[in-house]
């Protein structure tokens, strides 16, 4: 699997069709085939949402948590052995919605 790409960097592209005013960028939460240990996160596959927001888990026993990406909820319950990882992706403006695959975290 190759190096993740930073926010930064993203953003920091320079393209000939699009300005950084006519993109957004999600990031999508993902558990791997493997799977995950830590059941509540079932509840996040999938979930995406834009870059600068906080992924929240909508169901079970921590109902309500946020967290930027995987193992950044700073509890321990949810972080360790965090198995997660996130998808970047870059729209433009207006058409991530339409890929977003989860129940409507994007609106």
């Amino acid at each position: 699997m190759g190096q993740p790409i930073s926010k930064s960097y993203v953003t920091n592209q320079n393209s000939s069709s699009l300005s950084e005013q006519d993109i957004e960028i999600t990031k999508t939460w993902v558990i791997p085939p493997q799977g995950c240990p830590i059941a509540d996160h079932k509840f996040l596959d999938g979930q995406m949402v834009l870059v600068n927001e906080a992924f929240e888990i909508p169901n079970g026993e921590f109902t309500g948590c946020r967290a930027e990406g995987p193992a950044l909820f700073g509890l321990p319950e949810l972080d360790e052995n965090c198995t997660c990882f996130l998808v970047v992706g870059v729209f433009k403006k207006g058409t991530a919605q339409q890929e977003n695959k989860s129940d409507g975290s994007l609106d």
